[in-house]
């Protein structure tokens, strides 16, 4: 496991890991919300979300880092034409 994915395992309570985990598998399974700048912009209030409840500030800055790379994403996928994948 990664040094970030090993801070968040630590830190995570319970239910938001469950939580975590299930969006993790989630979005593994095929389909085309990735495409749709709203699913982008969803992973990165729910990064934020999680980032307040973190107690350590390496681990809530990591994590408002990821949200902001989800940011990105949903700009990229704003750009996209219609049925062009995401480079």
């Amino acid at each position: 496991m990664c040094d970030l994915a090993v801070m968040v395992d630590n830190a995570l309570p319970k239910a938001s890991k469950a939580r975590a985990l299930q969006n993790a598998a989630f979005s593994v399974m095929p389909n085309q919300s990735h495409k749709e700048p709203k699913h982008w912009r969803n992973r990165a209030a729910e990064m934020r979300t999680l980032a307040e409840e973190m107690d350590d500030a390496e681990t809530q800055a990591a994590m408002l880092k990821l949200a902001g790379e989800y940011e990105k994403l949903a700009a990229r996928a704003e750009m996209q034409p219609i049925g062009k994948p995401i480079e």
